[in-house]
């Protein structure tokens, strides 16, 4: 289990990519799309029959269970420690930053939350300097049979909070979002814009000989016509 491109790959053969508000899931052996599926929330880890993800309902944060091979509801799990304030803050990187580890008790997700500055008017500095101190915590679960311990939840002081990763980028190609490379064979995930419609792709390519072995659409954006003017 690692990162892959803004989502998540299970080590063997499958990737699960957020994008345009749903998960899609990829075989990215053979550029299969396994299953798409929307509302889902981030993903934030999996093993090898369940996916979880952080999602938000209302103001409360939620992790759900999903299967792995068919993208159906698995279970989900309240309650694990975090703040109200996912209606406030989201579910991205850059507010909620979790780790996940298999342990000999079961997986365990360590988080971290903060309020990000999304620009705007900045917040006064007192109020700025009650808000930077960031909560963390972690929970351990058994995805197959949706069981969770939740473990201490703590206040971090501001200057121990970690930094989130930006997606990397590519300079020469404008079109590439997130690259990353497993084995001999890179991807990259394309945003390509024509006419006003956006198309989200992943790409495989032969890290020696840079040919593409396949490209395989994750979403499309269909842009909307403006109303046309009553006579």
């Amino acid at each position: 289990m690692r990162d892959f491109v803004g989502g998540i790959y299970d080590g063997e053969s499958r990737a699960f990519i957020p994008v345009a508000g749903a998960i899609a899931a990829v075989d990215i052996a053979t550029g299969r799309l396994l299953w798409r599926r929307a509302g889902l929330g981030r993903p934030v880890a999996v093993t090898g029959s369940r996916l979880v993800t952080l999602a938000a309902e209302g103001k409360s944060f939620q992790l759900r269970l999903v299967d792995t091979s068919t993208g159906e509801d698995a279970g989900r799990i309240a309650d694990f420690g975090m703040p109200d304030l996912a209606g406030e803050v989201g579910t991205a990187p850059d507010a909620v930053d979790m780790e996940a580890d298999k342990t000999p008790e079961g997986l365990r997700l360590s988080w971290r939350l903060r309020r990000p500055y999304r620009g705007g008017a900045p917040p006064p500095a007192d109020l700025s300097e009650q808000t930077r101190g960031e909560t963390s915590g972690a929970i351990v679960l058994d995805p197959e049979k949706v069981v969770a311990r939740q473990a201490a939840t703590t206040r971090l002081a501001p200057d121990t909070v970690r930094p989130v990763d930006a997606i990397a980028r590519s300079a020469g190609d404008p079109d590439v979002l997130a690259l990353d490379q497993i084995g001999g064979t890179a991807f990259a995930l394309r945003a390509r814009i024509a006419s006003g419609n956006t198309e989200v792709s992943l790409e495989a390519r032969d890290a020696s000989s840079g040919s593409v072995l396949w490209e395989t659409p994750l979403s499309q954006h269909v842009a909307s016509k403006p109303t046309p003017l009553r006579n």
